[in-house]
C-alpha cells in the first residue's frame, strides 16, 4: 500500500513533537525510523522527506504507542494498519 504524499507534512510535525517529547536526538530518530539522518533532516524541516509504510509501523513500536490499540497478544505494530499507526501518531498533535 504506502503513505499518501499529502500527508508527509502533517506525520512529520507529529514525529518532530514525539521527537521533542521523548528527548531524542535526530539520529535517534534515524536509528528508529531506520532511514538517514539526512532524510530525518528534511522531513522535520521542510516536512516533505519521503515516509514509507516501514517507518510508520517502526515509529509506533518504538514509541510504544501500539498499547493504544490492541488487538491480540502481540504488543507490535504487525497487528495494526498503516492508517491506525498514522493516527497514533498524530494523537500527539490532539494535545495541544
Amino acid at each position: 500500500m504506502g503513505i499518501d504524499e499529502k500527508q508527509f507534512g502533517i506525520i512529520w510535525k507529529a514525529i518532530g513533537k514525539w521527537k521533542e517529547r521523548l528527548g531524542l536526538s535526530n539520529t535517534d530518530l534515524a536509528n528508529k525510523m531506520k532511514i538517514s539522518l539526512y532524510d530525518v533532516r528534511i522531513g522535520l524541516g521542510r516536512g516533505d522527506a519521503w515516509i514509507a509504510s516501514d517507518h510508520v509501523h517502526n515509529l509506533v513500536d518504538e514509541f510504544g504507542l501500539t498499547t493504544a490499540r490492541q488487538r491480540g497478544p502481540e504488543e507490535t505494530s504487525d497487528i495494526l494498519t498503516d492508517e491506525e499507526c498514522i493516527e497514533a501518531l498524530l494523537r500527539i498533535l490532539d494535545r495541544e
